[in-house]
């Protein structure tokens, strides 16, 4: 139908003639209608709507995998707050910019901690903390980078555990960036272990 509607309005506004289509000039039948003319007009009109529906559709197509294929947007650390509360250890957050932690969930809510280990404690057991909260709904995890002081995804660091450099909870697994710096770190900090994130496990937390 879409079709039909879309050839017939081009064909009736198209700016053809026969110089242009290369055609003979049209004649009338009995009926008064330029039969050949028309007929070529229709016939080049139809064959145009037919192309641009197609290339439209082709486009359209086109759009939406690369749409439903791109990855969403990371979302970026939060401004944590003065009156924001670790909901492990229930401490001012604010107060230990050198150790944040968060975890932003696909809501763009989020909960914030004084601690790598805090974090890790609430990641493991979130029904005990909050039951409302559920693994499948966090989008991102930051923990604060050790040398740099700079929120990175959790993902993207090392986690050094059993070192002499604690944190407002005691010890700590400390986030560095970088392979290198992990072996500096445990050199310079007596660190018993380089773990990804998905390497730690709550036996790492005491």
């Amino acid at each position: 139908m879409l079709y039909n509607m879309l050839s017939g309005l081009i064909t009736r506004s198209a700016p053809w003639s026969t110089e242009a289509c290369g055609k003979r000039p049209s004649f009338r039948n009995a009926r008064g209608k330029s039969a050949p003319f028309y007929f070529e007009r229709s016939k080049q009109g139809g064959r145009f709507v037919k192309n641009f529906l197609t290339s439209g559709i082709a486009f359209l197509v086109f759009f939406l995998f690369l749409h439903s294929s791109a990855p969403a947007a990371e979302k970026k650390p939060v401004e944590v707050k003065k009156r924001d509360k670790c909901p492990v250890c229930g401490m001012f957050v604010a107060r230990y910019p050198d150790w944040i932690a968060q975890i932003i969930y696909d809501d763009g809510t989020y909960d914030v901690f004084d601690g790598p280990k805090d974090m890790f404690k609430y990641y493991f057991n979130m029904e005990k903390y909050n039951p409302a909260r559920k693994q499948s709904r966090i989008a991102v995890m930051y923990v604060t980078e050790y040398y740099s002081a700079g929120l990175m995804d959790v993902r993207k660091v090392f986690f050094i555990p059993g070192s002499n450099v604690y944190g407002p909870m005691g010890a700590e697994l400390v986030p560095v960036a970088t392979s290198d710096a992990a072996k500096e770190f445990m050199h310079d900090h007596k660190g018993t272990g380089m773990l990804r994130f998905e390497e730690v496990k709550p036996g790492d937390l005491k």
